[in-house]
């Protein structure tokens, strides 16, 4: 009996062939099966893995006469496979030689419809899936390859993946977690994820139809949402998930006004300065306010201006503050983080001391650090649910990407490998 079946769709990936083999020829795992879908691909991909695996009963090589996408590439996997539980892989990442073999015994011993591993040793919040709005508040985003599908529970419900749209594997995640509560949440082992964008990255082309299809795949998802009976905390946080995964394109407002309006959200962008912040520099710059008035005054004011602190939310949560009649922003700065008080349901202040306890030693308000310091020093934080948001390169000083470096060397070595990817479609452009 065929215990796994792993599906890697591949598509003019020649250079790396050798590492999707390596990582799938070393699994400890006897009782497994590897489909791979050759996507039409024009260079040596398909014969490299014909002639690399031909003594290989384990592998099944497919080769889709046309270039259709991933998620058709997967598609005719599911169909293929054998195994008691399917997985994926991506050609390009990396896992332990007992990575499908530990997911499997967890899965077994749990009875689990669906296993969900780790990756970039980002640790689970939540232990234990024990309501429905756990099920949104554990996944980090739309990835797929983490996890173990028991496959009788993908044909029962007819569970595939939706062709020809970019980021369709959030619909397959959300059709996956919404029809079962079977799910068990296990700290071991890791998925190494490389981020490869030469293929979309530079081509403006395929960036106008991503950001079609993600507001495509945002309306399915809703539909999706709508015909299931979810808790009101159910549905909150299954949008929280919608945002985090598919809200790209910070800079792009056409984009992001689009999106809120799908999703039904008043949109309130970060503002990097307010008109008051503004005032209150210029009167500093004549030296008409002291220093330290000046620096409480300019917290405030990135508070106010910052889309991780709600104000509604806020006095709505901490009903006693109307009552002192201080503004939100004010209150939260002044006394509020003191007290064990967050700023929104994005970001939670008392996690971020317990993570960063030199900034708790200092008595600085967990957000106004994380607004002034954090970002640039490679900081992560979490939101009251316990979904962590990662640093952004582009956002870092120098210091930052130190620390970046030696806290995340395995996400340090995707922004390598993206920079890589960017210089060589550079470079092939100029020839």
């Amino acid at each position: 009996m065929i215990k796994v079946s792993v599906i890697s769709p591949i598509y003019n990936r020649e250079q790396w062939v050798e590492n999707l083999l390596n990582n799938l020829q070393s699994q400890t795992l006897k009782e497994i099966e590897f489909i791979i879908v050759d996507d039409g691909s024009s260079d040596k991909t398909y014969k490299l893995l014909q002639a690399k695996t031909k003594s290989d009963n384990r592998f099944q090589i497919i080769k889709s006469p046309e270039n259709k996408g991933p998620y058709h590439a997967r598609n005719i996997g599911l169909a293929q496979a054998k195994g008691e539980y399917i997985g994926f892989f991506d050609c390009d990442d990396k896992i332990p030689k007992d990575y499908f073999e530990s997911l499997y015994e967890q899965a077994k011993a749990e009875n689990a419809n669906i296993v969900y591993g780790l990756y970039n040793n980002i640790p689970h919040r939540i232990k234990k899936i024990q309501s429905m709005s756990d099920k949104f508040k554990v996944l980090k985003n739309g990835a797929i390859w983490d996890k173990l599908y028991r496959k009788e529970y993908l044909d029962t419900n007819h569970i595939s993946f939706t062709e020809g749209l970019y980021t369709a594997d959030n619909l397959f995640i959300l059709q996956a977690f919404l029809q079962t509560d079977n799910i068990v949440l296990t700290g071991s082992p890791n998925y190494e994820y490389t981020i490869q964008e030469d293929s979309i990255g530079k081509d403006a082309a395929k960036q106008a139809k991503r950001k079609k299809d993600i507001l495509e795949v945002l309306q399915k998802a809703l539909v999706l949402r709508d015909t299931q009976s979810l808790t009101e905390g159910a549905r909150y946080e299954y949008e929280r998930f919608l945002m985090r995964s598919l809200c790209d394109y910070p800079k792009d407002k056409q984009f992001q006004t689009q999106f809120y309006k799908i999703l039904g959200i008043k949109n309130k962008p970060e503002k990097e300065i307010s008109m008051k912040l503004a005032i209150l520099k210029f009167i500093r710059l004549f030296h008409l306010i002291s220093k330290e008035k000046y620096n409480k005054k300019r917290q405030i004011e990135l508070v106010k201006a910052s889309d991780l602190f709600d104000t509604k939310w806020y006095l709505a949560v901490n009903p006693d503050v109307k009552e002192k009649k201080l503004g939100a922003a004010k209150h939260y700065v002044k006394y509020g983080w003191k007290e064990g008080r967050n700023p929104s349901p994005k970001f939670d202040g008392n996690q971020y001391l317990c993570d960063y306890p030199e900034v708790a030693e200092k008595g600085i308000c967990p957000l106004v650090h994380y607004i002034i310091n954090g970002r640039k020093e490679g900081r992560y934080y979490s939101s009251v649910s316990g979904e962590i948001s990662q640093p952004q390169m582009s956002d870092m000083n120098w210091y930052g990407k130190l620390r970046y470096a030696l806290e995340y060397p395995i996400r340090l070595q995707e922004e390598c490998d993206r920079l890589k990817a960017e210089i060589k479609a550079l470079e092939q452009q100029m020839k």
